[in-house]
């Protein structure tokens, strides 16, 4: 399963490993692949989300205000999944926002 991003890429939103603009469709993957199938992607300004069959949610691109959910406000460059104990069963649904994130769980 391929998941392909380009654009504007200033924080890392792209989740290439870089923070260069890309002019056509690349495919990104965390470092060992995607663990299960891609169920939906959510972008805010500068950063992306995606939420898996799994139920995790990776997170990548500029980190203020914490809105990656990694407990700090670092830039993510590639995708990187956010801890599961954050959350109270597995995430569904994701959404992002200019400056904040949202995740809907099972239960």
């Amino acid at each position: 399963q391929g998941l392909y991003s380009w654009g504007g890429n200033f924080a890392g939103q792209l989740g290439m490993g870089h923070q260069n603009d890309v002019f056509s469709p690349e495919k990104i993957a965390p470092t060992g692949g995607w663990p299960a199938a891609i169920v939906m992607t959510a972008c805010g300004t500068v950063h992306s989300l995606v939420t898996l069959l799994d139920g995790s949610l990776w997170t990548f691109g500029g980190g203020p205000d914490g809105r990656l959910g990694h407990n700090e406000t670092q830039r993510r460059l590639v995708p990187t999944q956010v801890a599961a104990l954050h959350f109270s069963a597995p995430v569904v649904l994701a959404a992002a926002g200019d400056y904040h994130s949202l995740a809907v769980t099972a239960d």
